[in-house]
């Protein structure tokens, strides 16, 4: 069931949700109303007249994505979450500054056994149009073009700036982080070390195995010989020196 709000009832909206939660209690009417979320009924306000508010503003929070990426090349997982950001001192943009960078980066890496997970990187999505190009952005149907500009690489070496933007964009603005799982040189050399050294057994095994069936199969008269052999032919080392 749909209902439509006239221009002159929006207004009143805010004191009509006030009025729900009046039972004559006031000690329960404050802590409903601090815990009420009107923000929405501004939101309404703001977008009912768009038309008269193209206008370029500050964000004070961004959206954040963490993607994990695994050695297949597949997206292990997302992780969301929103980050508050800081105003520059002539107001003209926001930014993460590299400090919080590189605290996000610690402390989201993820490490196993085998493997772990390095940043690759950080790439922005800032809808960045001009007031006056919103009516042609939203009557054009291929909005794939505008698409590629909005995306940007960026260094987590330096303060990430946001430049301000209109306000129906703000929900939309984000930042990605990228981690790829690369493997561990201790678990390669490791893996390394055990079949090179299962190898090495098994050729002295053979060796040993195949030294105890040649001793077996040959006759006493013809070990004795060559035993015999080798001892005379140290003996004339022995004498010759």
């Amino acid at each position: 069931m749909e209902m439509e709000v006239n221009t002159g009832d929006k207004k009143n909206i805010k004191f009509m949700i006030n009025d729900l939660f009046d039972d004559n209690n006031d000690s329960d009417d404050d802590s409903v109303s601090k815990d009420l979320d009107t923000s929405w009924i501004q939101e309404h306000d703001r977008l009912s007249t768009i038309n008269e508010n193209y206008l370029r503003e500050t964000m004070d929070s961004i959206n954040v994505y963490y993607v994990y990426i695994n050695r297949n090349h597949y997206i292990e997982k997302i992780i969301s979450d929103k980050l508050p950001l800081l105003l520059s001192e002539d107001k003209t943009h926001s930014y993460l500054s590299k400090e919080t960078l590189l605290q996000i980066i610690q402390s989201r890496k993820i490490r196993t056994s085998f493997s772990k997970y390095k940043l690759t990187d950080v790439v922005s999505y800032l809808v960045d149009l001009e007031p006056e190009n919103i009516q042609s952005f939203s009557n054009n149907e291929s909005v794939e073009q505008y698409t590629p500009s909005f995306f940007k690489i960026r260094s987590f070496m330096d303060d990430i700036q946001f430049n301000n933007s209109i306000f129906i964009f703000h929900g939309i603005n984000s930042i990605y982080f990228l981690f790829e799982e690369v493997e561990l040189l201790n678990h390669r050399h490791t893996l390394k070390s055990i079949l090179k050294t299962s190898t090495q057994d098994t050729r002295v095994s053979d060796k040993t195995s195949t030294k105890k069936v040649r001793i077996q199969e040959g006759h006493v008269d013809n070990t004795n010989k060559i035993i015999g052999h080798k001892l005379k032919r140290g003996t004339r080392k022995h004498m010759s020196t």
